[in-house]
């Protein structure tokens, strides 16, 4: 087999088994929350390094494609931040469903401080499109600094550089927040530092990665599972506090080195199993549509999901929670993936594809690109 086919091939499937924790790390929360100490501890496990996982892939495909950073900026915003208004709308028409339902009548002026917030870069019409905003923060981030590194050492330093003062800051994000004089999180620029150490960590190793991702399976199967046991001995070991688990979107990472560490860990045991799967189509299509498939979680996560665990009960094994989060995971992707499929073929410029010609809008960079020029274009002068 072509080595980059299989290269495109074994991240598809790591962003599917990705984008499946998201889903399933979503139903345990919640079950979580209802005091069920097997899903905590589901919980806590899974949000020690999926959220790491993506952040350290996103960085596999860094690439400037222009020279100039204010351009660069420009279509990595029409790539990341269009998704996300673009989610927010499409969202907004359950919220007042959703809060007659559930509470009997609408705070309007609720719903209008959820729309407010996207200037902040907080998306709360749909909060789990917090990842793309941050992503967006860090690739701002790449621009300036990645781009620049010519050694690989550099590379490494400038990663450790920013993990170790990103978990500073916001490990300390009070003070962090009065000597800046930046809100938490504005725009996710705190923890942007902290996913930009992970990105950096993605683009450094991503060419070892390839050529793990040729060699025999038994090689690859050791790594997994060694990657994914030392993730099993040491999620549990980061605890500062009782029922602390990590949540990058709160910048809720613990004790750093165990961050860090099960992050990694828990990362590189994901990809090398993504080697291993055998080739689906199924895995392919969920994979290339991960970014869509995070706002669908969005959906899930605050409309659906706290409504079906409430009528959940008895859940208190280990084997009963697993088989029936699994399947509401499942069920929940497979209902989402046939509205994400359909987004990218008929919006795929307002859904992370902005360069993308039909089938119903155009490029959206060419087209605005024009008219910004021609809104600014001074007129010619008349002649007297």
């Amino acid at each position: 087999m072509n080595l980059e086919t299989e290269r495109i091939t074994w991240i598809d499937r790591a962003k599917a088994l990705g984008i499946f924790l998201v889903y399933y790390g979503h139903v345990v929360e919640e079950l979580a929350n209802k005091g069920n100490p097997a899903a905590f501890a589901q919980f806590k496990f899974i949000y020690a390094f999926h959220m790491p996982l993506f952040f350290i892939m996103a960085g596999f495909f860094f690439k400037r494609r222009t020279e100039s950073a204010l351009r660069e900026i420009w279509l990595r915003g029409l790539g990341r931040i269009l998704p996300v208004l673009t989610f927010g709308l499409l969202t907004l028409p359950l919220w007042p469903l959703y809060l007659q339902a559930t509470r009997g009548r609408i705070d309007w002026h609720q719903l209008g401080l959820k729309a407010y917030h996207y200037l902040q870069g907080h998306p709360d019409l749909n909060t789990i499109t917090w990842f793309i905003v941050c992503l967006f923060t860090t690739e701002v981030i790449a621009i300036g600094f990645l781009s620049r590194v010519k050694k690989p050492i550099w590379g490494w330093l400038l990663a450790a550089a920013f993990l170790h003062f990103g978990l500073r800051m916001t490990l300390n994000i009070r003070a962090t927040v009065t000597s800046l004089g930046i809100s938490k999180n504005t725009w996710y620029l705190h923890e942007a530092l902290v996913a930009f150490g992970l990105y950096a960590l993605g683009y450094l190793v991503y060419p070892t990665l390839k050529k793990l991702a040729a060699r025999p399976w038994p090689v690859r199967l050791l790594l997994a599972a060694a990657a994914l046991g030392v993730t099993l001995l040491t999620f549990d070991q980061n605890r500062p506090y009782q029922g602390f688990a990590v949540i990058m979107k709160n910048s809720n990472h613990g004790t750093s080195a165990w961050f860090v560490l099960t992050a990694i860990s828990g990362a590189l045991g994901v990809l090398s199993l993504a080697t291993l799967l055998p080739e689906s189509k199924a895995l392919r299509l969920v994979g290339r549509h991960t970014l869509i498939l995070v706002a669908t979680a969005g959906v899930f996560h605050t409309f659906i999901n706290p409504e079906l665990v409430k009528r959940l009960g008895g859940l208190e094994s280990g084997w009963g929670l697993t088989a029936v989060s699994t399947g509401m995971a499942v069920l929940s992707l497979a209902a989402s993936l046939p509205v994400a499929v359909l987004l990218d073929r008929t919006l795929p410029q307002l859904v992370g594809r902005p360069l993308a010609a039909g089938p119903w809008l155009p490029d959206l960079d060419a087209y605005l690109t024009a008219k910004i020029g021609r809104l600014f274009k001074r007129p010619a002068r008349e002649e007297k």
